[in-house]
């Protein structure tokens, strides 16, 4: 893990001093766009000779404690992403560039706008919807729509011009500009009205969202680890989403090729163009970021917080929960709740084990509950603890590991997922200052399940809205390519779906809690004599 420094902070600029960013420069520009989208920085600059980072904030948005966790947070994740681009990339000859390149924060990250920006768009949608009844000026209605089309054309130049690579704002002004200049004009016109309308749309009901949740908070400690996921906005790493952006940059000049064969073998631009038109690189990513925001917060009201998208991806994933055996037994009074909460695991298809140092209890209290005698695992030792979770990982387990931040600081910091348990009295900067991926607020290990369940739930929607976006846009752009379909009709389609996956399938309610669960009268006469005052 890196170590990080503060050498020096004053109200809204921190900086920080960083060994590594003078050895590598490839962490150095991961960790300068890591840091570039949180969207509290105003300003951003990364000094390799001296090896800091210098960072300027919206300090009245967040407390100085907040903001050094959520550096340390970035650094950490840079670190991650650039190990990861080293590992999974071919290494180039000496003196070749690099054959990837990370990806871009604002590819991941969602655009929003105000009202004030739906003007230019409106005024050129009016102009194409008017033009031949009216014959106006082809010059005059070419120019506005152009101009309307001009944020993503100023996108897609510095691209190029900065960053050395093409992105999607390319192919989407191409193709505004060749059916603007071809005399198609209703296309281009009504594509930026309803995608700056969505924008707009977006923006707004994000702020009155964010506040309507504060108000709903009646518990101020649950209220500041909200607004801390609110303004720090850790949605925006998870793979699924890297790889998205990674397969649509890709993809650009593939498509432009394509898109140059077709018209060489048909002669015809409008289906030449039209795969430009694919809008796998908005839709995806809002969707992604949609969801895992929601159900980062939803996680929060349900007593686990989980620190970024990326951490609620890999409790998806999670197969193997190892929990800390003295957890159990804290809650062993409760044993018809203890057996359907290990029940519900094993539903969601995680196999549990318990981990200690030498308790006798287990042998006799885990059966009853469900837990096989040989899923009771002795491990004294940090070593040992790290034994055992390696070789969870090695037969190819996703392992989650549930303990006291102190008492399993090994197992946890071997675990695919890392979940520790708070103390009474805690703040929500010492929760914060924990290096686990996950923590449980209310000291109470079934909330896992509740999170995985949240998690589960949260790509499964992820996934549903990938599918609502893809299967249209590829059936539209098939047609058309070979059926000379209308472009209006594909516009409509390409945003209605990504209408749809954005603001009404992923504001459906992810997890619905129940109150209380069904007493078992039966197993709690069974676990009733094993309720000694030794095991607690």
């Amino acid at each position: 893990m890196t170590h990080v420094q503060v050498v020096h902070h004053i109200p809204g600029r921190c900086r920080i001093h960083i060994d590594q960013l003078a050895d590598d420069p490839d962490f150095a520009d991961v960790l300068k766009q890591v840091v570039q989208a949180w969207k509290l920085a105003i300003d951003v600059r990364v000094n390799r000779a001296a090896r800091s980072l210098i960072v300027a904030y919206d300090d009245n948005a967040i407390t100085p404690s907040m903001a050094h966790t959520y550096l340390d947070d970035c650094v950490q994740r840079a670190e991650h992403l650039a190990s990861t681009l080293e590992l999974d990339q071919p290494q180039p000859v000496l003196g070749s560039e690099p054959l990837e390149k990370p990806v871009e924060p604002t590819d991941l990250t969602p655009l929003v706008n105000q009202w004030q920006d739906l003007g230019l768009p409106f005024l050129g949608l009016s102009l194409a919807l008017l033009a031949s009844p009216f014959e106006l000026p082809a010059v005059l209605v070419t120019g506005v729509i152009l101009a309307a089309a001009m944020p993503w054309t100023r996108r897609a130049t510095d691209s190029l011009i900065n960053h050395h690579q093409p992105n999607t704002d390319l192919l989407d002004s191409l193709w505004m500009g060749l059916n603007t200049l071809n005399g198609n004009y209703a296309a281009p016109a009504l594509k930026a009205c309803l995608v700056e309308s969505r924008r707009t749309v977006r923006g707004i009901a994000g702020q009155t969202q964010d506040q309507a949740l504060l108000e709903t908070e009646r518990d101020q400690q649950q209220q500041r680890l909200v607004t801390h996921l609110i303004q720090t906005d850790p949605v925006h790493d998870t793979q699924l989403g890297m790889a998205q952006a990674t397969f649509m940059r890709e993809a650009i000049v593939p498509t432009l090729l394509m898109g140059g064969a077709i018209f060489v073998v048909m002669g015809n631009l409008s289906a030449a163009i039209a795969p430009f038109q694919l809008d796998f690189g908005s839709g995806v990513p809002i969707s992604i970021a949609t969801t895992v925001r929601s159900a980062l917060v939803v996680a929060v009201q349900r007593g686990i917080y989980v620190r970024s998208g990326r951490v609620l991806e890999k409790l998806a994933q999670v197969d193997t929960l190892v929990l800390d055996a003295k957890l159990l037994l804290s809650d062993v009074s409760e044993a018809a709740s203890l057996k359907t909460t290990i029940s519900t695991l094993q539903t969601q298809g995680i196999s549990l084990y318990l981990l200690h140092d030498g308790s006798p209890h287990l042998e006799r209290l885990a059966p009853p509950l469900g837990i096989p005698p040989t899923h009771i695992l002795s491990a004294p030792s940090a070593a040992e603890q790290c034994n055992l979770i390696q070789a969870f990982q090695a037969s190819g387990k996703q392992v989650a590991v549930v303990g006291d931040p102190y008492r399993c600081k090994s197992a946890l910091a071997c675990a695919n997922v890392s979940v520790g348990q708070t103390r009474s009295g805690w703040a929500m900067e010492d929760v914060l200052a924990m290096p686990f991926d996950a923590m449980l607020l209310d000291q109470d290990w079934r909330r896992v399940s509740q999170g995985v369940e949240i998690a589960q739930r949260a790509f499964q929607r992820i996934y549903e809205n990938t599918a609502i976006i893809v299967v249209p846009n590829l059936i539209v752009t098939g047609a058309g390519v070979f059926l000379g379909l209308n472009p209006v009709i594909n516009v409509i389609v390409n945003n209605g779906s990504a209408f749809i996956a954005e603001f009404l399938n992923s504001k459906q309610p992810l997890f619905e809690l129940e109150d209380g669960s069904e007493v078992n009268d039966q197993s709690a006469a069974v676990l009733s004599p094993l309720l000694e005052p030794a095991v607690l």
